[in-house]
C-alpha cells in the first residue's frame, strides 16, 4: 500500500497522517518533508513491507504523483490523505479523481539547424506553449536527436524550462510514425522528423502540436518544435532518469 499524504499547506498534520508516518517501513519524498518526517517519535521504523508513505507538497495530486502512481500500480494500492486545506477537505478519492481529470505532462521534441541561435528555439517553444495554452510548469523534458544534444539553442531552451534533454539515435526516431515527414531533416541527420518523432517516442501520448517552424526575419527558419502530451500507461522503467538540476543535461536513450 502507498499512502500519499497532503504536507505544507500551513497547517499541521492530523492523528491518522503522523500515525501513518510513525508506521511506515518506507518515507519517500523531497529532502525537506523526509526530514519533516524523521522528526515524528518513531517514523520511518515499522518492520520490512508494512508500507510506503510519500509526503507531498501541498495536497498529493497537485504535481501529478497521484496519478502516476495510480497508473503504474492501481487505485486499489492508494491510501489518499488530502491536506486540510483540499477543496475536500479529508474525502478520500477527491484528489486522485481531481488529478486524474486535470493535471497533465507534456514534452516537446525539438528540431534545430546547425547554429541556431539559442533565442529563436527558446521563442518557439515559449510561444508554441503559450498559443497552446499550456503552462511551461507542465513541460517534464526536451527531446532531440542524438546528433543535436549540444546545440546552444537546444540547451537554452532546456534551461530556460528547467528541464533535461532526451536524445534518440535518428535510427529510432525514423521508425516513428510522424503527420508531417521531411525531406530536410533526412538529409541532414538521417531521419523524415525529428521534433514530431522525439516527441511522440518520449511522451508516448497524443501529438497535441503537430511541428511547428520558427518564424525569423530575413531568413529562414532554424527551428522546429511539436508538442506532446504525456502517456504513463508505459512501464514505469520506460521513463528516462530526470536532471533534478535542470540544466538542460541531456539524457540518451539507448535502443
Amino acid at each position: 500500500m502507498i499512502t500519499a499524504i497532503g504536507t505544507g499547506t500551513g497547517a499541521p498534520l492530523d492523528a491518522s497522517a503522523i500515525d501513518a508516518l510513525r508506521a511506515a517501513g518506507l518515507v519517500v519524498g523531497a529532502g525537506r518533508r523526509i526530514e519533516a518526517a524523521r522528526l515524528l517519535p518513531g517514523a520511518g521504523g515499522a518492520a520490512e513491507g508494512s508500507g510506503v508513505v510519500v509526503p507531498a507538497s501541498g495536497d498529493p495530486g497537485s504535481f501529478g504523483i497521484v496519478r502516476a502512481f495510480a497508473e503504474r500500480f492501481g487505485p486499489a494500492e492508494l491510501d489518499i490523505r488530502p491536506g486540510v486545506s483540499s477543496p475536500g477537505g479529508h474525502e478520500e478519492g477527491f484528489v486522485a479523481d481531481f488529478a486524474a481529470d486535470f493535471v497533465e505532462d507534456f514534452v516537446v521534441g525539438v528540431g534545430a539547424g546547425k547554429g541556431v541561435p539559442a533565442e529563436e528555439v527558446v521563442g518557439l517553444v515559449e510561444d508554441t506553449l503559450r498559443d497552446a495554452g499550456i503552462s511551461p510548469a507542465s513541460v517534464t523534458a526536451l527531446a532531440t536527436v542524438d546528433t543535436k544534444a549540444a546545440e546552444p539553442g537546444v540547451v537554452g531552451a532546456a534551461a530556460r524550462l528547467g528541464v533535461p534533454v532526451v536524445t534518440y539515435t535518428a535510427d529510432q526516431l525514423a521508425g516513428v510514425d510522424v503527420p508531417n515527414p521531411s525531406a530536410a531533416p533526412l538529409s541532414a541527420v538521417g531521419t523524415p522528423s525529428v521534433a514530431e518523432a522525439a516527441a511522440l517516442l518520449l511522451g508516448g501520448g497524443e501529438l497535441v502540436v503537430p511541428k511547428r517552424k520558427s518564424a525569423p526575419e530575413g531568413r529562414a527558419s532554424m527551428a522546429t518544435c511539436a508538442v506532446v502530451r504525456r502517456s504513463y500507461q508505459a512501464p514505469l522503467t520506460s521513463a528516462p532518469p530526470q536532471d533534478l538540476n535542470g540544466t538542460g543535461t541531456a539524457i540518451k536513450e539507448s535502443e
